[in-house]
């Protein structure tokens, strides 16, 4: 019963998600063409946050995150190196909402070439 339970509320996420991220991503491709640069990533990362607040209500996801106090010299750092442990896709919604400036990924190009 237990698994039936976790099953659908997976079902329901990923029913929110497909029903939300369309108008969202059409929202931001018509933004787009008047508007340029953070406006878009922060429109984006705003889905980014809806989604995990989604996870938390629909899947009871929940976190801890440790060493936040450091994000404060990040509002007034130009440039920012954040090193995740990379246990799941979960930073990666994560962190654009949390960050005060905008992120850029830097990986291995070998990771391309995975189907």
């Amino acid at each position: 019963m237990q698994r039936l339970w976790w099953s659908l509320r997976s079902a329901a996420f990923f029913l929110w998600m497909a029903l939300t991220v369309v108008p969202w991503a059409t929202a931001v491709v018509l933004v787009s063409i008047f508007v340029r640069g953070e406006r878009i990533y922060w429109m984006c990362a705003g889905w980014l946050t809806m989604s995990i607040s989604a996870a938390r209500v629909i899947c009871g996801v929940r976190h801890r995150m440790h060493g936040l106090d450091n994000l404060a010299a990040a509002n007034v750092a130009p440039l920012v190196i954040v090193l995740p442990k990379h246990q799941s896709t979960w930073e990666t919604f994560a962190f654009p909402g949390l960050m005060p400036h905008p992120l850029a990924y830097v990986f291995k190009r070998e990771l391309l070439y995975i189907p």
